[in-house]
């Protein structure tokens, strides 16, 4: 059965329970995250957690941003669509407002001297836009419209942008005063919904970022061995596009597009079996990790994904050397090369050893005072394997 870490059952009720990440944990003041899944049957929980564990992700990475933006540095200019967002939200804010107050019936007030105030500060407003003039009051409108959370920018207070900003709060106040005008006089005018600062919603992990990861945590050894590994994997996302043309996003992977990447594999014709299995057990592994550490509610749909059994196995198709191959081959070693490949060959010939296990051999790794003498294939400093946690003991024979 799969785990899901998230998934708990409490009082015949499952619920997300989600760990708030350390970075964010105590700007949020709690250390998890809990919400009911409204349900006590197990799979109907398991498709509600897929949905509402995005939402909690992308909860978390809006708390980054926001962390990020109240930490950096204020803003020394703001962009023209900076601007025209402050004005916007400004500008709807008073119709909103103006909106409620027509709601409550003017509740409280008379609608003569509504009105009339209004055409007395409306003047007055437009004699100083008109004029160049910055008053107090829209200084402190303007600082206090950068603060709400669908603008949340920060200025310095030196910054050239502060006059623009303020031109355009006394703009949107202008104009948001005539159209109050207009629905004083009955006309119906829709109060606007902005687009605001929509904080772009995190996109979901690709297959490229699960790569990155698995390289920074997992690809080490000599320089050399790294660089292998790495482009054994850009290979691999090749290949991958290449089965599948668009790359789904890793939430949004199935079962289906994991055996469309092992078909794609087995009907090229130039992998063998096992070099199929060894790139499926990459994917699964990049998956795997990705899963654990970053995105727990996601299936990994190379899981259990197995070579179908009409696929013939390396061991099956491969065939030793011939004989007279083999005999050819040691008389030409043992004619011609130096004493140390003389020696090299006879350890390939007699343990069916690599070549880079045999010649990453130290002193150490030949057991010798034994029952069973023995060589010992392990991973070091100078040679890596294609496992790190690889080990072999090769008895000898006489």
């Amino acid at each position: 059965m799969t785990a899901y870490p998230w998934l708990f059952l409490r009082n015949r009720t499952y619920y997300l329970r989600a760990p708030v990440p350390a970075d964010i944990r105590e700007s949020l003041g709690k250390s998890q995250v809990w919400k009911s899944l409204r349900t006590s049957d197990r799979r109907t929980a398991i498709d509600r957690l897929r949905q509402e564990s995005a939402v909690v992700m992308a909860f978390f990475e809006k708390e980054r941003h926001r962390q990020a933006r109240r930490n950096a540095p204020p803003l020394a200019e703001l962009s023209e669509a900076q601007i025209k967002l402050a004005a916007d939200m400004y500008f709807a804010h008073l119709l909103e407002e103006d909106e409620e107050l027509r709601l409550s019936g003017f509740e409280g007030e008379s609608f003569e001297e509504f009105a009339e105030w209004l055409d007395v500060l409306d003047e007055e407003n437009r004699a100083e836009f008109a004029r160049g003039m910055i008053s107090e009051f829209f200084l402190e409108e303007a600082a206090e419209v950068l603060t709400w959370d669908t603008v949340d920018l920060r200025l310095v207070d030196d910054s050239p942008s502060w006059i623009r900003l303020v031109r355009a709060i006394y703009a949107a106040r202008i104009k948001a005063d005539e159209m109050i005008r207009r629905r004083n006089r009955g006309d119906v005018i829709e109060t606007p919904k902005p687009v605001a600062a929509i904080e772009k919603q995190p996109a979901k992990p690709t297959l490229e970022d699960a790569k990155q990861f698995y390289i920074n945590e997992k690809v080490s050894g000599t320089e050399f061995a790294q660089k292998k590994r790495k482009n054994r994997l850009e290979a691999l996302m090749r290949t991958v596009k290449a089965a599948l043309g668009d790359v789904p996003c890793l939430p949004d992977w199935t079962v289906d597009d994991a055996y469309k990447v092992r078909d794609y594999m087995l009907n090229k014709g130039t992998l063998k079996a096992s070099s199929v299995r060894r790139e499926l057990n990459d994917l699964k592994g990049i998956f795997s990790l990705y899963k654990e550490k970053k995105l727990r509610s996601m299936d990994n749909p190379f899981s259990g994904l197995d070579l179908p059994k009409s696929a013939v196995s390396d061991k099956d198709a491969r065939e030793p050397l011939p004989a007279n191959v083999l005999n050819a081959t040691r008389a030409l070693v043992l004619e011609r090369a130096n004493p140390d490949l003389k020696l090299i060959w006879r350890l390939l010939e007699g343990t069916g050893c690599r070549l880079a296990e045999v010649t990453g051999l130290r002193r150490q790794d030949i057991v010798l005072d034994v029952q069973c003498p023995h060589l010992r294939i392990i991973p070091h400093e100078g040679r890596m394997l294609l496992r790190d946690a690889m080990c072999l003991w090769l008895g000898m024979h006489s």
